[in-house]
């Protein structure tokens, strides 16, 4: 796996319930240079459905990741 080399020193951390694309987008805003999605459970994942659809919306968020 490569990784992505960081602009700046700023890391948004995966937060249940906060880290949704709006959030992420406004503290790209302000400074950070990677932000993670909300924690998805594996279960939840294999699941599928809207929901999680909705916390795994990345849109021109590079480098992004992921918490599962």
């Amino acid at each position: 796996m490569r990784f992505p080399r960081l602009s700046g020193r700023v890391v948004l951390a995966p937060m249940a319930g906060v880290t949704d694309a709006a959030f992420r987008h406004i503290c790209r805003e302000y400074g950070a240079s990677l932000a993670y999605t909300e924690f998805i459970s594996s279960a939840a994942l294999s699941r599928g459905g809207e929901k999680i659809r909705r916390m795994l919306r990345i849109i021109n968020e590079k480098p992004s990741a992921c918490q599962i």
